[in-house]
């Protein structure tokens, strides 16, 4: 599915709503930007 948004920053924060039920394709840089995120959740609940 391809949604239209007006920029990262904004699909950043509605696509984060939709929690681990979404992933990013594309563009390259916010799906970093969610790499990164899911590294530091994941880091919060290491044992």
């Amino acid at each position: 599915m391809t949604v239209p948004v007006e920029s990262e920053e904004v699909a950043h924060t509605q696509l984060t709503a939709l929690g681990p039920e979404v992933e990013v394709l594309a563009p390259a840089g916010l799906r970093e930007r969610f790499a990164r995120d899911a590294r530091r959740l994941a880091g919060l609940y290491e044992d």
